[in-house]
């Protein structure tokens, strides 16, 4: 399996992440603008650079390609190369190799549900469940409000203008 050792470089600061996927490097890239966007990055000084940062000002490029079994030792290398962990133009954590080790074993062939073979029985339980959710059911008032003041505050989040929780959300719609 081959994988790919990439960075995302905060283009206004210098700083980078190094990452490895065994995954398309689009995919990767936007599973990381997804958790960016919704404020649920695991790198949290990453994840600050971006909230008071535009989106445009980060890119994510390719550093080179090699196997899945040396991903993590070709990621070290490379994280060194940008300054090692305890560089400040390097967002990357420490993490042992154990702990990578185990959650990279836990993910390994998990396709989230592709390839999986459904009996006929299921595929019709499914497809009822899916027809039952989807017809006749209509959202109360509340539901219809709550959703709205989520998306008021998602967006938000997302221009920069909300730092913190419901406290601050409620204040901005005073």
């Amino acid at each position: 399996m081959v994988a790919i050792i990439y960075k995302i470089e905060n283009i206004q600061t210098g700083r980078v992440y190094v990452g490895c996927t065994t995954k398309k490097i689009r995919s990767r890239w936007n599973e990381h603008v997804h958790a960016l966007r919704h404020n649920k990055h695991h790198c949290e000084e990453l994840q600050d650079d971006f909230n008071v940062s535009s989106e445009d000002n980060f890119s994510m490029s390719c550093l080179e390609t090699c196997t899945a079994v040396n991903k993590f030792e070709r990621e070290s290398i490379w994280i060194k190369m940008n300054g090692g962990l305890d560089s400040e133009l390097n967002y990357n954590e420490a993490f042992s190799t154990d702990f990578r080790n185990k959650v990279s074993a836990s993910l390994m062939g998990n396709t989230n549900g592709k390839g999986c073979i459904f009996t006929e029985e299921l595929k019709r339980k499914i497809g009822e469940g899916n027809r039952k959710a989807l017809t006749g059911l209509k959202h109360t008032e509340a539901h219809k409000k709550a959703q709205s003041e989520g998306n008021k505050r998602n967006w938000l989040k997302r221009k920069g203008l909300l730092i913190g929780g419901d406290a601050n959300f409620k204040q901005a719609y005073k």
